[in-house]
C-alpha cells in the first residue's frame, strides 16, 4: 500500500506472462497496468506515496540480462525510465531518511535521489539521516548493510536461502524478511538476524515495534496451514486467526489497527480489525 493508503501495488498472476504489476486506486477501484514483465517483489512506494519505483528484467540471450528501473507517477499515470542496467539486479529499497532509492546489481549498488519540486527533507529526516550509518540493500541472495562513510557492505546472516519478501519499518531503521525456506527474521539497525519463526511475508506495524506475518500451523512435524500472527520484540507472539482449510497469506497493515490479507490461490482481499494494548493481552478480532 502507498503511505497514504490511497493506492495499492500488487502482482497478478497471468499464465501468458508469469506475473503482471498493477496499481489499484482504492477509492475509485480503477486498476492501472504497469508492466507485463516479471517484476516479483522488486517494487516500492516512495515515502510520500506519489511514485512507485520498480524494475523489470529481460533475458537478451543465453548469458545476458538487462534490468530497467522505472518510476511510476500516480498523478500522470505514467512510468518513466530512470536507469538501464546491463545485468541482473536485486530488489528496490527506499530509505525514508534521505529519500534514496537503492538497487544492487552483480558488482555495484545503484542509487537514485527522489526529488519533489519545492520540497526539502523534514527535520526528523535531516537528524535521522545524519546519524544513521547503515542503509539497507536487499538482493536475491540476502540482506545487506551499506555504510555510507566507510563504503563497506556486510551481509546479515540467516539460513542462507534466497530472500522471498521484506518490509522496512516506517523510519527505515529496521527490517524484517523471510527466506525461500519459509523462515522469518528481523534486524534492528543492523544487528544480527533474529529468528521470528516459520512463516512468510512479515510486515512492520506503522508505528510500533510489532511484526505481522503469515505463520505456519503444524500437526506434529507436518504443516497443515497458515494463519496470521503477531510478534513483538520481547519475543511474545499472538495468533490473530485460527481457520481450517484456508491458508491466510500476504498480510499488510492498512492502518494501525486494520489488516488486509488474502488467502492462497485466491483473489479475495479480507480486512481484519482488532483492538489491543499489548499482544500478550486479550483483544477482539473479526474479519469482513
Amino acid at each position: 500500500l502507498s503511505p497514504e493508503a490511497t493506492y495499492g501495488a500488487y502482482n497478478e498472476q497471468a499464465p501468458a506472462h508469469g506475473s503482471t504489476l498493477k496499481v489499484l486506486n482504492l477509492n475509485t477501484k480503477h486498476i492501472y497496468t504497469l508492466s507485463q514483465n516479471r517484476v516479483g517483489q522488486a517494487f516500492a512506494w516512495a515515502p510520500k506515496g506519489y511514485r512507485l519505483f520498480y524494475r523489470i528484467q529481460k533475458k537478451i540471450n543465453q548469458k545476458n540480462f538487462v534490468s530497467k528501473v522505472f518510476a511510476y507517477d500516480i498523478k500522470l499515470h505514467k512510468s518513466i525510465l530512470i536507469s538501464h542496467i546491463p545485468s541482473l539486479t536485486g530488489y528496490v529499497t527506499i530509505t525514508p531518511q534521505d529519500l534514496m532509492v537503492r538497487i544492487p546489481s552483480l558488482n555495484k549498488v545503484h542509487t537514485f535521489k527522489i526529488h519533489y519540486p519545492g520540497s526539502r527533507l523534514e527535520k526528523w529526516q535531516q537528524t535521522s539521516s545524519s546519524h544513521q550509518k547503515t542503509k539497507w540493500i536487499v538482493g536475491k541472495s540476502g540482506i545487506y548493510l551499506s555504510n555510507p562513510i566507510t563504503k563497506e557492505i556486510t551481509k546479515i546472516h540467516d539460513d542462507g536461502s534466497q530472500i522471498e519478501s521484506f518490509s522496512l519499518s516506517k523510519g527505515g531503521n529496521h527490517i524484517t524478511w523471510n527466506t525461500k525456506k519459509g523462515i522469518s527474521y528481523f534486524s534492528l539497525q543492523g544487528s544480527k538476524a533474529i529468528r521470528i519463526g516459520e512463516g512468510r511475508y512479515p510486515s512492520w506495524h506503522p508505528n510500533k515495534k510489532v511484526i505481522l506475518y503469515s505463520a505456519v500451523r503444524k500437526l506434529g512435524n507436518v504443516i497443515v496451514g497458515s494463519d496470521l500472527r503477531l510478534y513483538d520484540l520481547n519475543k511474545q507472539q499472538k495468533w490473530l486467526t485460527h481457520t481450517a482449510h484456508q491458508e491466510e497469506t500476504w498480510p499488510i497493515w492498512l492502518s494501525k489497527d486494520t489488516i488486509l490479507y488474502t488467502t492462497h490461490k485466491s483473489n479475495v482481499i479480507y480486512t481484519l480489525e482488532f483492538i489491543h494494548d499489548k499482544i500478550t493481552q486479550p483483544f477482539t478480532a473479526f474479519s469482513k
